[in-house]
This record gives structure tokens, C-alpha cells and sequence, in this order.
């Protein structure tokens, strides 16, 4: 038995010091690890509610509600129309249409070579008809500025009218890393949109509104109140 007098340590004593030393060295190694993987999980979890609520936000201004309904073709495609602008219809001539262009809802003038126009021909009930555009220029109608585009066909009355975009969404990517872009209907060439996104994006038709899945985000599916063609 060592003398409590005496001075200094054994080898026995200092590699059970170093022992413990390294037990506690590995603990707190493993906690700091711990740490960092619940704070990078927190944060991956942040970005995946962030894109979903990104999406649908998105999704819900850039799809309109009202008018032609959606199309779903395979399930990472949806068909839909943009939204150009709208604005009352000044005057009605055959088959030549003014459109008032003073409002803040326009985004561009009408294209007839990628544009449509959905006149509202009736309230009671709703009537919405679709028009071919053919030419498209910049004029004015009672004092204000306005287009005037020439349609296929002759305008009885029409009270507003919307300019459309058809155009097509579809995921591409690889499918750790889904995006979404935009093509003109038909043939365009598809433009980057919104993403990447971390994992796969797919449309349905849930009784008639489109939902949008999202598996790797876990949570159920985004509804957005839009009518889907059936």
C-alpha cells in the first residue's frame, strides 16, 4: 500500500485518468454531433415548409381561379392559363374588339402568336367564350388607352375580357432535386419557374381541385382551390 506521504502518481492512476478523460472527450464529441444534426434537421425541416408554402403561394397567383379549369396530363404536368390581363370592353366592332388597358392588371400587351381572349358574354348564368386573337395593336377607346385586337370571329356584345397565355408546368430534374418551368402551349421551350425542390412534385384531381403532392415534405398534400377539367 502506497504512504499517503508519498509524492507523484502511478501508471496505473494516470492511464486510468486518461481512460476517463477520453470517456468524457467521446461524450461531448458525441453530443456536439448530436447537436449539429438536430440543429441541420431542424433547418432542413424550415427549408421543406418554406418551399411547400413557397409553391403553393405561387401556384395559387400565377393559376387562375376562375375561367378554363386545369388540365392534368401525366402527374408532373399541368396545363393551365395564364393570366395576362383583363379589362372592360370598350367598344365592339364585327369582329375587332377594344379593350380597356388603363387598369394595373396587365402584365404585357397581347400577343396574338401565344395569347388567347375569353370574353364574358353573360352573368346569369356566367358564359365565358373563347377567341382567337389574330392582330393585336396599341390604341385608345373613350380617352383612354387601350387594344385593339381583331378576333376569328364577329363580337355580338361582350362586357369583359381576359387575355390568356395557355401554357404548360412540368417537373424536371433529377428526382432528389425536382424544379418546375414553364413551355408555351404547344411547343414552347420550357423556362426554369420555381425550384429545385427536395424530392418529387406531383398534380391530382381531388373531387374536382387540384392538389399538389409533395412525399418529402410530410405533410398532406396542398390543396389548391382551382377547378380541374374532367
Amino acid at each position: 500500500m502506497r504512504s499517503l506521504t508519498r509524492h507523484g502518481h502511478s501508471l496505473l492512476e494516470l492511464l486510468v485518468v486518461l481512460v476517463l478523460l477520453g470517456v468524457a472527450i467521446a461524450a461531448v464529441g458525441q453530443l456536439g454531433r448530436s447537436g449539429a444534426r438536430l440543429v441541420q434537421g431542424a433547418e432542413l425541416a424550415w427549408r421543406r415548409q418554406r418551399d411547400a408554402g413557397l409553391l403553393a403561394a405561387v401556384l395559387q397567383h400565377a393559376i387562375p381561379g376562375a375561367g378554363h379549369a386545369l388540365g392534368i396530363r401525366p402527374l408532373d404536368t399541368l396545363d393551365f392559363d395564364r393570366r395576362i390581363g383583363e379589362g372592360p370592353a370598350c367598344l365592339a366592332v364585327g369582329s375587332t374588339l377594344w379593350l380597356d388597358a388603363g387598369g394595373a392588371g396587365w402584365t404585357r400587351a397581347p400577343d396574338p402568336s401565344r395569347d388567347q381572349l375569353d370574353l364574358l358574354l353573360g352573368l346569369e348564368p356566367v358564359l365565358w367564350v373563347r377567341r382567337q386573337l389574330l392582330t393585336s395593336a396599341a390604341d385608345s377607346c373613350g380617352g383612354r388607352p387601350a387594344f385593339r385586337v381583331l378576333l376569328d370571329s364577329v363580337v355580338d356584345s361582350a362586357t369583359w375580357a381576359r387575355v390568356v397565355s395557355p401554357v404548360r408546368m412540368r417537373a424536371y430534374g433529377p428526382s432528389a432535386a425536382r424544379a418546375l418551368g414553364l413551355e408555351d402551349r404547344p411547343g414552347g421551350g420550357l423556362q426554369p419557374f420555381l425550384g429545385p425542390f427536395a424530392g418529387p412534385i406531383g398534380f391530382a384531381d381531388s373531387a374536382g381541385t387540384l392538389q399538389v403532392h409533395l412525399p418529402w415534405i410530410g405533410i398532406p398534400a396542398l390543396g389548391i382551390p382551382v377547378a380541374v377539367a374532367r
